[in-house]
């Protein structure tokens, strides 16, 4: 097939031809199998990957536009300057949270995700 060729074939490959594919699947499917030797089968009795691989990073959350607004809405936090105060429920009309996620809402638009900077 050439590129920017359109057209496509497809070719039956007949059973006895494909028994390597054949044995594969009854080996995904659990079912005991005959393997030839050609086909290498392993069965792991624990995890191939240990629990002292495993690391965990701290995340660090910066706080950004979103983390006033988010308090507001939340845990009914404001600031204790009152022009920030106006500011952000002038400011939250905006916005709404769904399942935890802010977001920003305009009259014709879907909702917009708040992301991070």
């Amino acid at each position: 097939m050439k590129v920017g060729d359109k057209s496509k074939s497809i070719n039956c490959i007949p059973r006895e031809d494909n028994y390597q594919v054949d044995l594969i699947s009854k080996l995904a499917s659990s079912k005991p199998v005959d393997f030839p030797t050609n086909v290498w089968v392993e069965v792991l009795e624990k995890p191939n990957v240990g629990e002292e691989e495993l690391v965990a990073f701290p995340i660090n959350i910066k706080k950004d536009y979103r983390t006033p607004i988010m308090h507001y809405f939340l845990i009914d936090e404001l600031p204790s300057n009152k022009n920030k105060v106006m500011h952000l429920t002038k400011r939250g009309v905006r916005y709404c949270i769904i399942d935890n996620i802010l977001y920003q809402r305009y009259v014709s638009t879907p909702l917009l995700k708040c992301l991070s900077p």
